[in-house]
């Protein structure tokens, strides 16, 4: 998913089912994550998956012939630089009611707390 376009590049973030298991996979941060869930549809869990701490961010398909896993999850705490030279599939957009969301989440994952309690 792209969250920052760029002029020669685009910052993105990874979308990932982790084999089928959403967050529960060792080594997996849950509280870096959010569900992607397609608009008119609801956050579905994996059976041992606990409430994402995270609000899940709304997509409108826009490529009819792809479906989102319902285990799909954004990855916030890895940002990816994605060259534009790199062949991409449009699959759609993060819905208008979700972009300020989207925002929040990549902020807040991405802040360091200072020694003095601060943020950076």
């Amino acid at each position: 998913m792209v969250i920052r376009p760029k002029a020669s590049h685009s910052l993105c973030l990874p979308i990932s089912t982790y084999h089928g298991k959403a967050t529960i996979n060792t080594g997996v941060s849950a509280q870096d994550h959010a569900a992607i869930v397609p608009v008119g549809t609801e956050v579905q869990l994996h059976p041992d998956e606990q409430a994402l701490t995270k609000a899940p961010v709304y997509m409108k398909i826009e490529d009819t012939t792809v479906s989102i896993d319902p285990m799909s999850r954004i990855n916030f705490g890895r940002v990816t630089a994605l060259e534009y030279n790199h062949k991409v599939r449009n699959i759609g957009r993060v819905a208008t009611e979700s972009i300020r969301l989207l925002e929040e989440h990549f902020t807040e994952t991405l802040q360091v707390t200072r020694a003095d309690g601060g943020t950076l």
